[in-house]
């Protein structure tokens, strides 16, 4: 039976391997902001915030969806009384909200590893430091894999969720762990025709709403660098 996955799991699942992102420091460095990114993203998808034309988020309703990562960030939006651009909102999830921050990665690793398809395990550095280690169940990041070359790579329609995660891979430059050379071409010009696509608005916004993401993403880390 496939397992149903929201963006940020897919996202945290697909960047586990550390072997294989061992150098890939766009995305280790600062996945705890890419997840909270692709919060937003997820709840974008599911119509519970909305980017007005001013490009400001705001909530369309407030009601808890039972899912805990996602319902930290739709309390944080609750609570503020002043509307911020996406962009705003993950630079002060880095600034102001470092706890919430790792909480929420912390909640979609909780979840994988309740699905069963994430093991973790304690372990200490220099037999002092605790560390926790994430594992990966390969069949099922390889099953997400062969579904964005199935939409993507082939004819045939695309859902929201697999573009999102695309464009988000893209943007972390995952693509390359997952794809080859002539794959990341094609998908690079496949998403490429789905934005240029006049009756394909959304994807306009997804990509829009996933670049704001990442120019939050790159200013924080220029700014740690001059620090």
């Amino acid at each position: 039976m496939n397992k149903q996955f929201t963006v940020p799991e897919e996202l945290v699942f697909l960047g586990l391997d550390e072997k294989m992102h061992r150098f890939k420091l766009d995305y280790r460095s600062y996945k705890e902001l890419y997840s909270v990114g692709a919060v937003f993203i997820e709840l974008l998808l599911r119509k519970v915030i909305s980017i007005n034309e001013e490009g400001k988020v705001y909530l369309t309703q407030v009601d808890p969806t039972g899912i805990s990562y996602l319902d930290q960030v739709i309390e944080v939006l609750s609570d503020s009384s002043k509307e911020k651009s996406l962009k705003k909102w993950i630079s002060s999830f880095y600034y102001s909200k470092g706890s919430i921050r790792k909480n929420v990665h912390r909640s979609i690793l909780e979840s994988l590893c309740e699905q069963g398809v994430v093991t973790h395990k304690e372990d200490t550095f220099l037999f002092m430091f605790p560390t926790h280690k994430y594992e990966a169940v390969k069949d099922e990041q390889a099953r997400i894999i062969e579904r964005i070359r199935a939409e993507l790579l082939e004819e045939g329609s695309v859902d929201e969720q697999t573009v999102a995660l695309s464009f988000l891979l893209k943007e972390t430059k995952m693509l390359k762990e997952y794809f080859s050379n002539y794959e990341r071409d094609q998908l690079k010009k496949r998403l490429k025709e789905l934005k240029d696509n006049e009756s394909l608005q959304w994807v306009k916004w997804i990509e829009k709403a996933i670049a704001e993401i990442n120019a939050s993403v790159v200013a924080v880390g220029a700014a740690a660098a001059t620090t």
